[in-house]
């Protein structure tokens, strides 16, 4: 897990979608039909990792 300072969030907007998949060889994306776009979301994010936490897993 990343331990964050310096976050900063900037040109944030909302507004109208448009999706296109363009065809490339080997992927099917292009063959998907798009039944719905809602909103877009926009922003720049920054921020400095200070340290990193191992994360362990007791579950099993």
């Amino acid at each position: 897990m990343s331990a964050l300072d310096n976050t900063a969030i900037s040109d944030a907007w909302v507004g109208t979608a448009d999706l296109t998949c363009l065809p490339a060889r080997g992927e099917e994306l292009a063959d998907l039909a798009i039944q719905r776009v809602g909103k877009e979301f926009h922003f720049d994010l920054a921020y400095t990792v200070t340290d990193l936490e191992t994360l362990v897993d007791h579950s099993s």
